[in-house]
C-alpha cells in the first residue's frame, strides 16, 4: 500500500506544478495554455493503465495532476474577476460540477472491480494466499499454479474505465480552443464584467491601509485551506481501502458503492450551496455548519464498527461536510482581497502541500491499522476550526 499511495503524492507534486502555471498568466493566454494542459492530463489519464513500471504511473499521475492543478487554479481565479462579489454561487455551482463528475467516476469503475482477493482455491481445494502467494501443500506434494491470467483479466478490466474518462476529459480543452477562436480570452477587457460591489471595494480599502492585515487574512485562508483539504483529498483516495479493511470488511463492489453515495452526497451538498450562497448566506456562516457535518461524520465512523447503516449515515455527513468548504473559502477571501492569479496560486499550493507527503504516511500505516484515515482527518479538523476562529476575530476586528 505504501508504493500505491505514492501516486497520490506524485499526484499533488503535479497539482503544485499546475498550479505554479497560474504566475505565467502575464505572459501566457490562459486559454492556450489550459488547453495545453489538460490535453496532457487527458493523455496521462488514458496511459495510467498502460503503465509497464511504477516510474511511468508516477509520472503519468504527475502529469494528470498538474493538469488539474492548472485548471482549478485558473477557475476560480477566473470566475471571481469575472463575477466579482457575486462570485460566490457561481464558485459553488462550478464545484458541482466537479460533483456531478465525482458520481459519475466510481459508477464507470464498479462493473470493472475486482477488489482483494484474499484467497485463491485452485481444482483441487488447495488454497493460495493472495494471487502471488505461497502454494499449499497436498498429500501429493507441493505444485505451482500460473495465475497470470487472472492478472491479465484484472489489467484488461481496469484498462476500460480509464479509456471512457480520458474520452470525457479531452471534451474539456476542445470547448477551450473553440473558446479561444471565437473569443479570445483578454485580461481586464471584458466589457461584461461586473462592477465591485462598493461595499467589497471599502473592506479591501481598509484592509490596505493595515500593515500586515492582508498578508495576514492570505496566511490564515492557506493554513485553512492547508488542513482542511488535506482531510478532503485522503478521503477521497482511501475510503475505498478503509472500507474494505475496517471490521466489517466491505468487498470492492461494496466499497465501491459506497463511495459513490458519498459523491452523491457531496454533489447534493453543493447543489445547495448553490442555492444558498445565492439567496446571500455569508460564505462563512456556510463553512461553520460544513465544519460541523465534518464533526458528526467522524464521531459516527469512530463510534461504530459493526453497523451498515451507521457506515453509511457517517460517511454521508462526512462528505456532505467537505462538499461546499473549498468553494466557500475563495468567495470569502474575495470579500476581503483581490484574489489575483499569484493569491490564486498561493491557495492553491497550499491546499496540495501537506499531500506531499501525508498519503505516503497513511498508505503506510492504513492496513496496520485502518482508524489511520479518520484520526488524520480530526487532527487536520481541530487545526481548522482554530486557524477559522483567528481568522473570523482578525476580520470582525477590522471589517464590519
Amino acid at each position: 500500500m505504501d508504493k500505491i499511495s505514492l501516486i497520490f503524492i506524485f499526484q499533488a507534486a503535479g497539482l503544485v506544478m499546475g498550479a505554479l502555471f497560474g504566475l505565467l498568466t502575464k505572459h501566457l493566454n490562459r486559454q492556450l495554455m489550459l488547453t495545453a494542459l489538460l490535453t496532457m492530463m487527458s493523455v496521462a489519464s488514458l496511459l495510467i493503465p498502460w503503465s509497464q513500471r511504477l516510474s511511468h504511473l508516477y509520472l503519468y499521475n504527475g502529469i494528470f495532476g498538474m493538469g488539474a492543478g492548472a485548471w482549478i487554479n485558473a477557475k476560480n481565479v477566473w470566475t471571481i474577476e469575472l463575477w466579482q462579489h457575486r462570485s460566490a454561487p457561481v464558485l459553488q455551482l462550478s464545484a458541482l460540477m466537479f460533483g456531478v463528475g465525482s458520481i459519475l467516476g466510481p459508477l464507470i469503475d464498479d462493473p470493472y472491480l475486482i477488489g482483494h482477493i484474499k484467497q485463491l482455491t485452485v481444482i483441487d481445494n488447495t488454497p493460495i494466499d493472495g494471487l502471488t502467494g505461497a502454494v499449499g501443500n497436498d498429500s501429493a506434494g507441493s505444485f505451482d499454479v500460473n495465475v497470470t491470467v487472472i492478472e491479465d483479466q484484472r489489467l484488461h478490466n481496469v484498462r476500460s474505465p480509464f479509456v471512457i474518462c480520458a474520452i470525457i476529459q479531452i471534451i474539456g480543452p476542445i470547448l477551450l480552443i473553440i473558446m479561444y477562436f471565437l473569443r479570445k480570452y483578454e485580461k481586464g477587457g471584458d466589457k461584461y464584467m461586473e462592477i465591485e460591489d462598493r461595499a467589497d471595494i471599502e473592506r479591501k480599502a481598509t484592509i490596505a491601509r493595515i500593515p500586515y492585515l492582508k498578508f495576514s487574512i492570505i496566511a490564515l485562508v492557506s493554513l485553512f485551506l492547508a488542513f482542511h483539504m488535506s482531510s478532503e483529498q485522503n478521503t477521497q483516495q482511501f475510503s475505498a481501502t478503509f472500507f474494505q479493511d475496517i471490521q466489517m470488511k466491505l468487498t470492492a463492489s461494496k466499497s465501491a458503492e459506497v463511495v459513490s453515495a458519498m459523491a452523491v452526497a457531496n454533489t447534493v451538498g453543493l447543489a445547495v450551496s448553490v442555492l444558498v450562497s445565492a439567496v446571500g448566506v455569508r460564505p462563512q456562516y456556510m463553512i461553520t455548519y460544513h465544519l460541523l457535518f465534518i464533526f458528526a461524520g467522524l464521531n459516527i465512523l469512530f463510534l461504530d464498527e459493526t453497523s451498515e447503516l451507521l457506515l453509511y449515515v457517517g460517511s454521508l455527513l462526512l462528505s456532505y461536510g467537505f462538499s461546499a468548504v473549498y468553494p466557500a473559502v475563495f468567495a470569502l477571501a474575495s470579500r476581503y482581497i483581490d484574489v489575483t492569479d499569484t493569491i490564486g496560486t498561493v491557495f492553491m499550493v497550499s491546499s496540495v502541500v501537506l499531500n506531499l507527503f501525508l498519503p505516503f504516511v497513511i498508505g503506510l500505516y492504513i492496513e496496520v491499522y485502518v482508524y489511520v484515515l479518520l484520526v488524520s482527518i480530526a487532527a487536520n479538523l481541530a487545526i481548522t476550526v482554530i486557524v477559522f476562529i483567528f481568522l473570523q476575530q482578525l476580520i470582525n476586528k477590522y471589517c464590519k
